[in-house]
């Protein structure tokens, strides 16, 4: 067991959504859009909202062993739900599922690998930005699916001990305001790491996956928990002194 991290990938398509959800996104965005279009606005934001996106991958990674798995959403793709992980590389195990399914297996990891202990949590789930969007996402997600959360992924801000956020360690629990709020990719070049964003970011995403492109998700996904890995690695001093009391 150990520090967990975690990090999703999403996506959302505006004809998967209910008409009378299409409706009601198109009219009230209209109210505040202005001069915009509120099609795109909503369409474009769905990867975005635990309501109404999907959860395409998790990615997960073990700082102190080296190695990880990642959680893949199999419905646009052939590629058939697994019983168990299987290996995809000597570093790497994946899952394929449905989103409920992966949901699943995911807090089940949770608890075997960053867990309770005695009704305690003994190792955090380290994220960047993720009690702003990883956390409620998941958290979220289970919900609509009918699966219980393990673990509150946002709770209590200044504490750092059930979830850590870098992005929290990096604005010293928001004594910086949102003008301090960097990305993964600037912190990477700021701290000497491989950003994982030099070929691909986020929002190419959902057009990999709306093309069964698995692969290409996985290796993105894996990419952005190591590089967040080697972050918090670096980071640890300052943890340490922000979680003393």
């Amino acid at each position: 067991m150990g520090p967990l991290v975690v990090d999703i990938e999403t996506s959302g398509y505006f004809e998967d959504l209910a008409e009378p959800v299409q409706e009601y996104l198109i009219e009230r965005e209209g109210r505040y859009a202005e001069d915009k279009d509120p099609y795109l606005e909503v369409a474009n934001s769905l990867p975005l909202n635990p309501a109404l996106g999907t959860i395409v991958s998790i990615g997960m990674w073990l700082p102190e062993e080296g190695r990880g798995a990642v959680l893949v959403n199999n419905q646009t793709s052939e590629i058939k739900s697994s019983i168990a992980f299987e290996r995809y590389n000597e570093e790497i195990a994946v899952f394929y599922g449905s989103e409920p399914e992966i949901l699943r297996e995911f807090w089940k990891k949770a608890d075997e690998k960053a867990g309770q202990r005695r009704g305690a949590i003994v190792y955090p789930i380290v994220t960047f930005n993720g009690r702003s969007f990883d956390g409620p996402f998941l958290m979220l997600r289970s919900i609509i699916h009918g699966i219980q959360p393990t673990r509150n992924l946002v709770g209590y801000r200044y504490s750092l001990r059930e979830h850590c956020d870098l992005q929290e360690v990096l604005t010293f629990l928001g004594s910086l305001d949102w003008r301090y709020r960097y990305s993964l990719d600037f912190w990477c070049h700021q701290f000497g790491i491989k950003s994982p964003k030099e070929e691909l970011d986020g929002s190419k995403v959902p057009e990999l996956w709306k093309a069964g492109l698995l692969n290409e998700i996985i290796e993105y996904n894996i990419n952005d928990v190591k590089a967040t890995s080697e972050l918090y690695l670096k980071l640890k001093p300052l943890i340490q002194l922000l979680n003393s009391r």
